[in-house]
């Protein structure tokens, strides 16, 4: 049987057998079974034994799949696209940044949002369809966002953001926000086709969003809608090219109280991709937010891009003006 097999089987049957045995019992109660276990396991060397050590604790007492991306000192941050889809934000030399693809997988869906929640309790904080994305601040100072169904169509995502974030005025309406690490992303604007570009070609993660007044449209559905592409000149840095669009709405202490990603549709013979996303806006709303967003992608464009209300269109988002009622630019 292969190495990885093997200590894969291993690892599986330990887990089981703790799991049976110990419930509330210490991590040093803990340890001496699973080091006592792995000594009577003679086709293991040190190094072996060490991982499938590590592997366990990391699942009984810590962050599952999670625990060796953020012992990395070279990790600036990590973001789950899925449970099989597990990118990090390496620091490079000179302190630039840069989005990998890892090997990194959890079980299924219940084992991301188990691992989720270990994130969120100590926090007050849980993640479920009632609350489908709660954001925070753990007490190393990191960012955690996370969503699941139905906000998340996909299935649950994590974000963990240790860099500090500078968020700039792009364009008229819109706000450019990026890793300070990384050069500023370029954003134009040209015949009704928004671009946003990482000329340094890092791939790392950039968004451009808007905030306005909600009280307007408390009760009423939200609808943002238009059509996305890759073009063949970027660089991604991952074969899901992960990108997000979404709505979200705010209350008081600037909390979160609703937000609902896009759903891409299937690309056309150009490689356009339709979006259309709707939220009924919560009344205790204070403010709403358009975004949109690339992780690992040097290159996006976007075009039709509208804003409705009830069906309505208040004006394309590419017209420069000011539409009634809302108290931005949408460009």
């Amino acid at each position: 049987m292969p190495t990885r097999q093997l200590n894969d089987k291993i690892y599986t049957g330990l887990r089981s057998q703790i799991e049976k045995r110990f419930k509330d019992d210490t991590r040093e109660a803990v340890v001496t079974y699973i080091e006592d276990i792995l000594k009577k396991k003679r086709s293991l060397d040190a190094s072996q034994r060490l991982h499938i050590e590590e592997r366990l604790l990391d699942e009984i007492f810590g962050f599952g799949p999670l625990g060796p991306l953020l012992r990395r000192p070279d990790v600036a941050n990590v973001y789950v696209e899925g449970a099989n889809c597990v990118l990090v934000e390496k620091i490079l030399t000179g302190g630039k940044l840069r989005i990998e693809k890892t090997q990194t997988r959890f079980e299924n869906d219940d084992h991301l949002l188990d691992v989720i929640g270990r994130f969120l309790q100590p926090l007050g904080l849980s993640l479920s369809e009632e609350t489908p994305f709660v954001s925070g601040r753990l007490p190393n100072g990191s960012k955690i966002f996370a969503s699941t169904k139905p906000a998340s169509l996909d299935g649950p995502t994590l974000s963990l953001v240790c860099q500090e974030l500078r968020s700039i005025d792009a364009i008229p309406g819109w706000t450019l926000t990026y890793p300070q690490k990384t050069e500023k992303p370029t954003v134009s604007c040209n015949d009704g086709n928004l671009t946003l570009t990482n000329e340094t070609q890092t791939s790392s993660w950039m968004g451009l969003w808007q905030q306005f007044p909600a009280r307007a449209f408390r009760g009423k559905t939200l609808t943002f809608t238009g059509q996305i592409n890759i073009p063949a000149s970027a660089t991604v840095a991952t074969d899901s090219g992960a990108s997000n669009i979404y709505i979200s709405a705010g209350s008081r202490g600037n909390k979160l109280c609703a937000y609902v990603r896009a759903q891409l549709e299937e690309k056309d013979s150009r490689g356009w991709q339709v979006f259309h996303i709707s939220l009924t806006v919560p009344p205790s709303a204070i403010w709403l937010s358009i975004g949109l967003s690339a992780i690992g992608i040097s290159e996006l464009h976007w075009q039709n891009l509208d804003l409705l209300i009830d069906g309505r269109s208040i004006g394309r988002l590419t017209r420069y003006r000011k539409p009634r009622n809302l108290n931005l630019l949408l460009t």
